[in-house]
């Protein structure tokens, strides 16, 4: 048996992650379309979507940074539509986007089975994955995949090829096998 080095992701990789944003995205657009009936659905999204995606360039994957990115955008059409801002639909909003943060993290269908089989294999695996360490934490701790990985676990806010880069470092890999 071949083995290899192999650098695997958390979210949407070995558990399940856009699907929360999804639902909280879905209930934003809900309150939003209550409280501003003459905006879109489309204009709602799009508006979250390009605030949200400056603030990563800027800021990285923090878990603050996307019930921000969803008070930003309750900002941006208050002001759009001359509607003075209520604090109560702002709390209202930034709960929506801190309960994807809350939520039980759920495996995709066979994760284990795959890990085990890997790991049987002799294969050395490490978790590279995008966040703040408090949150990608709670989700590892929660799913008890700390057993996969040993020390091999490297959480970046920044999660780019220079963070790329600094694990292949950190553990000595030769890019050829990885």
């Amino acid at each position: 048996m071949y083995q290899q080095t192999l650098i695997l992701d958390l979210d949407d990789t070995l558990i399940h992650c856009n699907k929360y944003f999804k639902q909280s995205r879905n209930e934003f657009v809900r309150r939003m379309k209550e409280w501003f009936r003459s905006i879109s659905v489309k204009e709602i999204k799009q508006k979250q979507l390009e605030i949200d995606l400056k603030s990563i360039e800027k800021h990285g994957l923090h878990s603050s940074r996307y019930p921000d990115s969803l008070v930003a955008t309750y900002l941006y059409f208050c002001k759009e539509l001359k509607k003075g801002l209520k604090v109560s639909e702002m709390e209202q909003v930034r709960k929506i986007g801190e309960q994807v943060f809350e939520i039980e993290v759920e495996p995709f269908p066979d994760m284990y089975e795959v890990l085990d089989k890997l790991k049987e294999d002799g294969h050395q695996m490490y978790l590279f994955t995008g966040g703040d360490y408090q949150n990608q934490s709670r989700k590892i701790n929660q799913l008890k995949l700390e057993p996969y990985f040993k020390k091999g676990v490297f959480i970046f806010e920044h999660k780019n090829k220079k963070a790329l880069k600094k694990v292949l470092r950190n553990i000595g890999s030769d890019i050829t096998s990885t």
